[in-house]
């Protein structure tokens, strides 16, 4: 799936300590064209994150600096941005999972298996979480 001739292209900011993850993720994503930024703990997500226009944040729970769930709370409710986030992540216990739906994420994805789900999610382009 690839952006409609002349639309502006889907920005993600993609926030993961792992760079070979994060080259994985990236491998995948630019064959649909997205504009990706990166980065590798949560201080710099949160500088990213405010000083950009994201359509979705692809985010890891576990950060240096500060983590996922951290980063996700305070995306809303201290700078009261409502950017989609979806978690990718190795932990997907349902115990992750509420507590990431409880921070403020769309969706949580485990990235060992549902790189294409995450894909879709990302292409839908939800507008609130």
């Amino acid at each position: 799936m690839g952006n409609v001739l002349g639309a502006a292209p889907i920005r993600i900011l993609i926030v993961e300590d792992n760079r070979d993850i994060c080259e994985n993720i990236a491998a995948y994503l630019e064959k649909h064209r997205y504009v990706m930024d990166f980065a590798y703990d949560g201080i710099s997500a949160m500088y990213l994150a405010l000083t950009n226009p994201y359509d979705v944040i692809v985010l890891d729970l576990m950060l240096p600096g500060m983590d996922g769930l951290s980063f996700c709370q305070k995306l809303r409710t201290d700078a009261k941005l409502e950017t989609p986030v979806l978690m990718l992540t190795a932990r997907d216990t349902l115990d992750d999972k509420l507590k990431g739906f409880e921070a403020g994420m769309l969706a949580i994805r485990n990235y060992m298996r549902d790189c294409r789900r995450c894909t879709n999610a990302v292409t839908a382009k939800p507008t609130t979480c």
